[in-house]
């Protein structure tokens, strides 16, 4: 026979945007005021889509960050020259960090790409989180946990870089409503009795009463084994 003493989990599939608490750590459109640092045109830039690129328009507001902004990027980039690095924001406050933006992405497919990159001290080190790759056929979302590099971090940036071969060019990378959001996990605690695999067995105070999990899957859960000297759970 296995036991199996679990003092608390954490569950973090994936990403529950209607989980009430989210705090804005950080958010750019790119509109006023950016403070970001752009390797400069004809590079990354901000400004309005034009004619020659296949975004049309911004996805929120008037302009966006991205590669050559009326038309294809060129040959030969590298990640040392094409770049743009957000400022520092600080997450010291916090434990659990979503990154979400809108991308609409259109390169060589398997010889031109993008990066985006995060650091947790101020840029000294960088950890890549996403690669893109081919086509967006519009705005797509993506949402990235970056917990493991930013939580407690004071001095929080992200970077985005392109790089290039010799040959096929297409109109690049646009990127639009970024932001940063933290999460508070949500505790459950287990009852003097029943067995763990039942929801019933879990409530939000630390008795085991309170409200019970609608399930054991959603994101930013925590569970708490106590009150409880023999429980039990299925392997399943």
């Amino acid at each position: 026979m296995m036991v199996i003493f679990i003092v608390g989990f954490l569950c973090l599939p994936g990403f529950n945007n209607t989980l009430l608490g989210q705090t804005t750590v950080y958010s750019q459109n790119f509109d006023g005021t950016h403070g970001w640092t752009l390797d400069g045109t004809p590079h990354f830039s901000v400004g309005a889509p034009v004619a020659g690129n296949t975004c049309t328009a911004p996805r929120s507001a008037s302009k966006v960050l991205g590669t050559v902004l009326n038309g294809n990027y060129s040959d030969s980039w590298t990640e040392a020259n094409s770049y743009a690095i957000s400022p520092a924001f600080d997450c010291s406050a916090y434990n659990i960090l979503v990154l979400s933006f809108y991308s609409y992405s259109v390169f060589e497919n398997t010889w031109d790409s993008g990066y985006v990159y995060v650091s947790g001290d101020n840029g000294t080190s960088w950890t890549n989180v996403e690669t893109f790759d081919g086509t967006e056929t519009g705005w797509t979302l993506h949402t990235i946990d970056i917990s493991n590099i930013a939580a407690s971090k004071s001095q929080v940036r992200i970077k985005i870089t392109m790089s290039s071969d010799v040959g096929t060019v297409y109109t690049g990378w646009n990127i639009d409503d970024l932001s940063v959001s933290a999460y508070p996990p949500v505790n459950y605690y287990s009852k003097s009795s029943g067995n763990l695999n039942a929801l019933s067995t879990w409530g939000t105070n630390t008795d085991g009463s309170g409200t019970a999990p609608a399930n054991f899957t959603n994101d930013y859960q925590i569970f708490n084994i106590r009150n409880n000297a023999a429980p039990t759970i299925s392997a399943n």
